[in-house]
Parts: C-alpha cells; sequence; structure tokens
C-alpha cells in the first residue's frame, strides 16, 4: 500500500508516536533507521494502521489515494485519546496543508458515519401462556409468541423518527389466520430541556397511576413539560383498547375507538413518585363492553408510589370512571408491596410482590397496562419477575378472587407468564 512520510507521520503523532522512541526491527527496506519518520513508520506497521509491498519496501514517498488515508485515518482515530497539547497543534498545522484532501476524506467518512450511525434497531422477543379458569364456564387459554421490531431514525440533535413493527404468532394453533403483522406506532418525538413532544401514532401512559387508567397507544399530539414535577397534555383518537382484535392485515376488528384528551401532573424524587390524571373518552364507537353502550366516559386517578429502601417499596392507585350511565361499576384500584431490584436487562435481579386489585369493566377498556386483567374482577395477585441471563428475563404472576359482574359472583383465577428476550 502506497503511503506519504508527511501522511504517515501525521497518523502517527495521532497514535502518540511522534514524540516517543519506538524499538523495534526495521519494517522496511527503505526507510533507514536514521530516517526523520524512522519511529513513526515503526510504531505505525506494529500497530497494523500501514502496510508495506510484498518486496519488503515501503515507497514512502510515493502518492497515496483518497481510500488509502482514509484507511490510515480511521485506524488512527481509533486511538486518538493519546494526542497531547504538541502532537494536536503539530497535526493541526498538517491539517492545514493537506485540507483539501483531508476535506474530501472527512466528508465522505462523516457521511457513511452518519448513515450508519442514523439508524438503531431495538426491540424484543417475546413468549407468553396465560389461563383463565371460571368456576362455572370453561377454562380459556393463551399461547403467543410475538416479536416487536423498535427502529430509530436521527433526524437532528433534537428530533428522532420511532416505530415499532409487530408480529403475531397463536402457537396452539400455529396457524396463518392466526398470525397478526402490522406497524402499531409511528411517530416523530423532539426532545428538549424539560420538554419532550411526540407526534403520531405514538405511544402513551399515564403515569401517575402505573398504568391502572391508561397505557396504550394514540393518534395524536403528547407534551410533556418539566424535569421533578411534569405536566404532560395529550389529545387526539385511542389506538385501542384491552379487547383488541385484528384481522391478518391488522385492521382492527373488535374493540373501542373515541375521541380522546388527557392532562397529568406527576412527581418523582428517587424515592416517592405519583400524580394526579383526568382522561375523557368520547365519541366511542363500541365494538367492545363499554357499559351501557354510552358515548362518552371521563376517568379521574391518582397514585403513590414510596422506596422504604433499595428493595422495599408501597404503592397505592385509584381510578374512578365518570360521565356515564353506570351502575355500581365505577371505581378502580390497585394497593401493592414490592421486594426486590429487578431489572430486566440485568441477570439475577428480581422482584416478587403482592397486591390487592379492584378492576371494573369501564377503566379496564380505558386500556390498564395489567397481565391478569380480564373483565369486572377483585382480589389477590401475586407476581415475580427474574433476571435470567443478560437482556432474557421471565415473568409470572396469578390471580385469585372473582368476577363480580356475574350474578353468582364466580370465583376466578387467572395464571400468566412470560419469557422475554431484549435486544
Amino acid at each position: 500500500m502506497k503511503k506519504t512520510l508527511v501522511s504517515a507521520l501525521t497518523t502517527a503523532l495521532v497514535v502518540g508516536a511522534a514524540s516517543t522512541t519506538f524499538a523495534a526491527a526495521n519494517p522496511f527496506s527503505d526507510v533507514p533507521a536514521d530516517h526523520w519518520a524512522y519511529d513513526s513508520v515503526s510504531k505505525l506497521a506494529a500497530e497494523g494502521v500501514i502496510n508495506g509491498y510484498t518486496d519488503g519496501s515501503f515507497e514512502g514517498n510515493s502518492t497515496m489515494s483518497r481510500y488509502e488515508m482514509a484507511q490510515i485515518v480511521a485506524k488512527a482515530m481509533a486511538n486518538q485519546e493519546k494526542v497531547n497539547a504538541d502532537q494536536k497543534a503539530m497535526i493541526d498545522k498538517l491539517a492545514a496543508e493537506f485540507s483539501d484532501e483531508l476535506a474530501s476524506l472527512g466528508v465522505r467518512v462523516a457521511a457513511l458515519e452518519s448513515k450508519v450511525d442514523n439508524v438503531k434497531w431495538g426491540g424484543i422477543v417475546r413468549y407468553t401462556a396465560s389461563t383463565n379458569r371460571h368456576e362455572a364456564d370453561k377454562d380459556e387459554s393463551v399461547n403467543k409468541i410475538e416479536i416487536r421490531l423498535m427502529p430509530q431514525i436521527t433526524i437532528n440533535d433534537n428530533w428522532t423518527a420511532n416505530a415499532r413493527i409487530r408480529a403475531e404468532v397463536d402457537t396452539k394453533t400455529n396457524s396463518g389466520s392466526k398470525t397478526n403483522t402490522y406497524i402499531d406506532r409511528l411517530w416523530a418525538q423532539g426532545n428538549y430541556d424539560n420538554f419532550t413532544v411526540k407526534i403520531g401514532k405514538l405511544p402513551h401512559v399515564l403515569n401517575s397511576t402505573h398504568g391502572l387508567i391508561y397505557d396504550n397507544g394514540l393518534s395524536g399530539i403528547e407534551a410533556t413539560f418539566g424535569k421533578d414535577v411534569k405536566l404532560q397534555l395529550a389529545a387526539g383518537r385511542t389506538d385501542t383498547t384491552n379487547n383488541i382484535e385484528k384481522d391478518v392485515a391488522g385492521k382492527v376488528i373488535s374493540g373501542n375507538a373515541a375521541d380522546y384528551y388527557s392532562a397529568e401532573v406527576t412527581y418523582a424524587n428517587g424515592k416517592f413518585d405519583g400524580g394526579v390524571a383526568y382522561a375523557n373518552f368520547g365519541g366511542i364507537k363500541n365494538n367492545g363492553n363499554i357499559e351501557n353502550n354510552a358515548d362518552k366516559m371521563g376517568v379521574f386517578g391518582v397514585g403513590a408510589k414510596y422506596k422504604f429502601d433499595t428493595k422495599w417499596a408501597v404503592q397505592a392507585d385509584y381510578a374512578k370512571a365518570s360521565n356515564m350511565e353506570l351502575s355500581d361499576n365505577k371505581d378502580s384500584y390497585n394497593y401493592q408491596l414490592t421486594y426486590g431490584t429487578f431489572k430486566k436487562a440485568t441477570p439475577g435481579t428480581f422482584e416478587v410482590y403482592a397486591a390487592y386489585r379492584k378492576q371494573n369493566t369501564n377503566v379496564m377498556n380505558a386500556a390498564t397496562t395489567y397481565d391478569t386483567v380480564d373483565g369486572a374482577i377483585k382480589g389477590w395477585v401475586f407476581g415475580a419477575q427474574v433476571g435470567l441471563a443478560k437482556n432474557i428475563y421471565t415473568k409470572a404472576e396469578y390471580f385469585m378472587g372473582k368476577d363480580y359482574t356475574k350474578d353468582t359472583n364466580d370465583k376466578k383465577n387467572l395464571f400468566y407468564g412470560k419469557v422475554e428476550f431484549i435486544f
């Protein structure tokens, strides 16, 4: 490979070879030991930054191609932390002398790096299994494998474009008719100091009640202001509810869609987090089971969580539905005690929890975050999450209580388990 000695010296300075003597066997027959660039060339050859010809020569006075220069610079950049002030000054002088070449190469390399770093892919592969057991009805079970791909494209220093692509397979039947592949999230996000805005088909959570009211999608806009104390405002069209059913093309064939707006204030300081929220659902297109087929519903919620130390935490959340011709089935709540320090990506971490929950049908249809929620239920929940290996964890949850919409207050048991792989 052809090199100029001046270019070799430039690279040597970047990797820290110019100010020290490098003792090594002469790597090239045409670079004598008393040459001014001997130490630099020898170090670069030893580190694999430059190569000679098969006959053992270096041909340092030959003109190098731009591609060859790019290779040297790319390798040297990996060692640029070794540059000191004197070396930086000399590099600046050499950069001025070779400004045209470096500018051309810099544009090409920077553009390539920008394209490589511009798109980041993440996602999960998840297996879930659940069983729903009624005292008076037949058992129901679900077994599913799901993959979620979540690309993020950097637009500039503040804005990104984001998406979530989902594919689901019913493992009980392994039938193509039970396979759904669709894009359920597609939004632009702007991040500024103490301000975040999302626009599009976006993920939306009311954090004040830790998902008791809403943890699902929204087609519209969400804006969050503040740092420790945050104000979140959102408006648009609700995505779907917990009763979602989609055809093979991803079209919703059952569920509740509605006009939506919400306002929430939250506070967090590391030990405590909580807040209050209000969400309004109007113009409901009912294919699910919002009570009495009413066309509007408001839900008020309040929640708090306190960590006593790194392991113990207590939590209380409450929500109430209004603005509907409801029966007594209006309120929902969750009281929970948690022990552990679980982190999804960290092996060996775990948490166990016990909770007493009441979930009414209407608040449930606002899309809660719970896994063992099915209809209007009240009872105990016991669960655990464990990190099995790096980026692999499992969760198991059991509910025992009753379905109080039934005339007989049927006893009910729900089992839920999943294994998730994060990438």
